[in-house]
């Protein structure tokens, strides 16, 4: 074989396998790049996520707080008189602020009135005896003063609940604080579907701990990666990420995923 003919060879093979390598190498950058914009857009999710959820806290606190200070509610938690339960805990206060349950404790952090509406029949009777015993079982933390609040999520019996409460002042914000006002908001799908279309995402909730409502799933899900702590990203299919993340109730233990 003429030298000529060998080294066309030789340049043909190292040419093939410098395509090849290229080929190769560019699908790792390429899977590389598609793998780090995954992860940013995970962690943009998450966060929105955990948005959608304290914003749905915040909108409560600031609800419980102008209820809390006002001088109605600090003459009723002394004479718990009818006219306040008649003009401010009928159904309809419910329905129009999306309250699941009221309940008022006295400056010790004992329940002396609660209010919940039934989903059923949207009638308002005594809360669920589970979320009575939750209150007993608390009753220190929810002993507040004047500039003190309590904010968060707790598993409930019923469901996933976020919950707020202050204490009970005037409509000046002045004390003795008489006690403590407190109010919960159910966290199922219908609200963080509501409250999650500003971010155009397909949400839902899962109770990481039993309760009487939430589905219940394995945490963090099976065939998931973590990106950080708490994030966990799936691939649904060539065209759709599934997104996960956790929060905490008040005893800083996972509650609910996202």
């Amino acid at each position: 074989m003429k030298l000529s003919v060998k080294l066309t060879i030789l340049f043909l093979v190292l040419f093939c396998s410098m395509i090849v390598a290229l080929f190769f190498s560019g699908q790792y950058f390429i899977k590389q790049g598609f793998t780090a914009v995954e992860e940013s857009m995970a962690r943009i999710s998450a966060s929105r996520l955990q948005q959608i959820v304290w914003g749905m806290n915040e909108r409560l606190k600031m609800l419980t707080l102008d209820w809390a200070c006002w001088d109605d509610t600090y003459a009723f938690i002394q004479d718990r008189n009818k006219a306040y339960v008649e003009a401010t805990l009928q159904p309809v206060s419910f329905l129009n602020s999306d309250l699941r349950s009221v309940v008022f404790l006295d400056s010790d952090g004992v329940l002396i009135e609660s209010y919940f509406l039934d989903p059923e029949t949207e009638k308002v009777a005594p809360i669920h005896p589970g979320l009575a015993d939750y209150f007993r079982a608390h009753r220190n933390r929810f002993k507040l003063q004047p500039g003190q609040s309590v904010t968060g999520l707790i598993a409930a019996a019923e469901g996933n609940l976020i919950i707020a409460a202050y204490a009970i002042l005037t409509s000046k914000g002045e004390g003795p604080a008489r006690g403590t006002l407190v109010m919960t908001r159910l966290l199922d799908n219908a609200a963080v579907a509501a409250a999650s279309k500003v971010f155009l995402m397909d949400t839902s909730v899962y109770s990481l701990r039993q309760t009487g409502q939430a589905r219940k799933i394995v945490f963090p899900p099976f065939n998931s990666r973590a990106i950080e702590e708490n994030v966990y990203i799936q691939e649904a299919d060539k065209n759709t990420l599934i997104i996960t993340t956790s929060l905490n109730d008040l005893d800083s233990r996972p509650a609910i995923a996202l």
